[in-house]
């Protein structure tokens, strides 16, 4: 990867740095998250201008769709400019899958917020 894209992701890092200020969680009022995880070409370290921000919240029960609606909103709003793609799971089925896409993000995926 060359300088120029490395220089091209930095707001983006930096916009996903703002993201573990929980101001997503504060917004939306999730209830009962466990974690956030980044994954894809962002976890990977491979973000370039035209990348995608790929999010799992993990939860603890099902996610009503207006609270997913509001959440995709905030993110619309924290990163302008950039596609953000999240997918919500409970945490029994982030541990209990054995698809490929699971078992990458557990491989792979790097958690940016985790309930203590």
């Amino acid at each position: 990867m060359g300088s120029g894209a490395r220089l091209a992701t930095k707001p983006l890092k930096n916009r996903i740095k703002s993201l573990i200020s929980l101001k997503i969680i504060n917004n939306a009022k999730i209830p009962g998250i466990r974690a956030i995880i980044l994954f894809g070409n962002g976890a990977r370290g491979e973000l370039c201008g035209s990348s995608d921000l790929d999010l799992l919240l993990v939860t603890n029960e099902k996610i009503d769709s207006s609270i997913r609606c509001d959440i995709r909103s905030v993110l619309d709003e924290e990163f302008r400019g950039v596609r953000t793609d999240i997918v919500f799971y409970t945490k029994e089925v982030f541990n209990g899958s054995e698809s490929l896409f699971m078992k990458n993000i557990r491989k792979d995926g790097k958690i940016l917020w985790l309930q203590k």
